[in-house]
């Protein structure tokens, strides 16, 4: 995000300064007094005019990748009125140059005709005189155009600090946002954890009282039905049989009585 901010801002640098330097070349050529500074002015404008394409080109890419949807309509809506601005001043170039060199071409026409007469002074000065008003107004001209150009750049950065700072505030409303979620989660996971391990605690508990419940039933069980039964010595000595002495698996009974269980069985 940051990255892609920082390279808006950047294009937007050079195309400021892009437009200042076609201006300048405007003035030059408006004040140019031969075809040859005139052509090398045009070949000077060719070049900044390519850079200008290239720079609004990468303006408009970094417009169509940026995440915020207001940035980017900013982006390109301020893409279209540039070209504008500077296909304007590109057609102002054009005409200053045409107009430009036709008053050249004149005034060395005039300088050819006159042909070294005492009145040709007189009439190349009148010629000239006219040609500074007329190069004045468009002087004039000019400056108008350009104080125009430079109160639509401040008010198109006005515009840029504008989408920048509500940018900025959206920002920090998500990251804010973001922050308290990530609490909210946190609270939830440990919450979670806790449920399971009382989960597990429940059921540890719920075994133990089975279990516990199970032997009591047993115990009584045997209790009154099999007058306190030893099992476990009679699956020891059912399993094992001791080849010395019978086992007394019954409380209260004697060898002979076990004998003859066994037989019974």
């Amino acid at each position: 995000m940051d990255s892609s901010v920082r390279g808006v801002k950047e294009c937007r640098t050079s195309l400021n300064l892009l437009d200042v330097k076609m201006n300048k070349v405007l003035e030059q050529i408006i004040v140019a007094g031969s075809r040859r500074e005139i052509e090398g002015l045009l070949g000077e404008f060719r070049k900044t005019f390519t850079s200008v394409d290239d720079q609004l080109e990468a303006l408009h890419v970094l417009g169509l990748r940026s995440s915020n949807p207001r940035e980017k309509d900013t982006c390109a809506t301020e893409v279209d009125e540039r070209r504008k601005q500077f296909k304007s001043l590109s057609q102002e170039i054009t005409v200053a140059a045409g107009q430009r060199l036709s008053i050249i071409a004149k005034e060395d026409r005039d300088e050819l005709m006159s042909g070294g007469l005492n009145s040709a002074p007189g009439t190349r000065g009148l010629v000239k005189q006219q040609d500074i008003v007329k190069t004045s107004s468009q002087v004039t001209e000019t400056l108008h155009r350009m104080s125009r150009n430079i109160a639509r750049n401040v008010d198109q950065s006005g515009e840029a600090i504008k989408s920048l700072v509500s940018s900025s505030e959206t920002l920090t409303k998500a990251t804010d946002e973001f922050q308290s979620m990530s609490s909210i989660i946190q609270q939830g996971g440990r919450l979670i954890d806790k449920y399971d391990r009382r989960a597990f605690t429940d059921k540890v508990l719920i075994t133990l009282a089975f279990a516990f419940f199970f032997l009591v039933c047993f115990y009584i069980v045997n209790k009154r039905l099999f007058n306190g039964f030893n099992w476990f010595a009679f699956f020891i000595e059912f399993f094992f049989p001791s080849q010395d002495e019978p086992l007394l698996i019954v409380k209260g009974t004697s060898s002979g009585q076990t004998n003859a269980l066994r037989k019974e069985l």
